[in-house]
């Protein structure tokens, strides 16, 4: 079905209507474990949406190659479209993708063995009210911050998983979101 809408737009000419199809080919490859293919669709669609500066396709994109960067290993670029997706979600006052995207950072963590870092996030996702909503295709972003918790529960002694879960319930999302700010403004010049 994605690839016939897609199909369909081309042939009219709606570059933001593409978008839409190709991040839903890049899921599917995703689910499947086929990252290189995945990335294609939403490089194309990164590309699109910029070419008609649609934020919400660019967000999107730019969250959806993250999450392929971490899979394949190469966690600078995560973190590089990590953080575009984040500045454009607070531009434009995504509230939802903020918090998945803080759940997201805490997978960076992870990948990059930091699991007592990876679990003040989740914790903090946790208590966000827009942590109850869905994400397409993904479910709930509370439900997946409470799966990565139980995963990092069995990592760490009970003790740092304790103090790091404890510090993470008081983190403030604006406080969370101002520390970033630099890496934020960093992310938008190479935006440009």
């Amino acid at each position: 079905m994605a690839e016939s809408n897609l199909k369909l737009y081309e042939e009219i000419g709606d570059k933001i209507g593409s978008t839409l199809p190709l991040i839903v080919l890049g899921y599917v490859n995703f689910a499947c474990g086929d990252y290189t293919t995945a990335r294609k669709f939403y490089k194309r669609c990164l590309k699109l949406s910029q070419e008609t500066s649609f934020p919400f396709s660019i967000q999107n994109a730019t969250k959806c190659l993250s999450k392929v960067a971490i899979s394949l290993g190469n966690l600078v670029k995560a973190e590089q479209y990590l953080f575009q997706s984040l500045r454009i979600s607070k531009e434009i006052g995504f509230a939802r993708e903020i918090v998945n995207l803080l759940y997201e950072y805490a997978r960076l963590h992870v990948a990059r063995g930091n699991p007592e870092g990876a679990v003040e996030l989740p914790a903090l996702v946790i208590e966000h009210p827009a942590s109850q909503q869905y994400r397409m295709m993904e479910g709930r972003i509370r439900g997946s911050a409470k799966d990565l918790l139980a995963e990092l529960e069995s990592e760490l002694s009970p003790e740092a998983y304790t103090a790091a879960l404890e510090r993470g319930q008081e983190l403030d999302l604006d406080e969370v979101i101002e520390n970033l700010s630099p890496r934020l403004a960093m992310a938008r010049r190479n935006d440009m």
